[in-house]
């Protein structure tokens, strides 16, 4: 039930801008994200995923289409708590 309504909370986004974040990759030690964004700027998604075989512990993705001067709500699907 969790993963249908984070599933629809997304759906939306998925008719808006597409950014590959990452070159594509199947390697399994390679990270590989990509980023929806509502045609609108003030919605977006990013999905990471880190491979298997990835030495790198972690990465930092610069994100596409944000406005510098806006402040931002990021929600971790796997926390309940949202961060600025």
């Amino acid at each position: 039930r969790t993963l249908t309504e984070q599933w629809r909370s997304i759906v939306p986004l998925f008719s808006g801008d597409f950014y590959l974040l990452t070159p594509y990759s199947i390697d399994e030690n390679q990270w590989y994200a990509w980023q929806f964004l509502a045609t609108d700027g003030k919605q977006g998604c990013v999905q990471i995923f880190r491979r298997s075989a990835c030495n790198d512990s972690a990465r930092t993705f610069k994100l596409k289409g944000l406005d510098p001067a806006a402040e931002y709500e990021v929600r971790d699907y796997d926390s309940t708590t949202p961060m600025r």
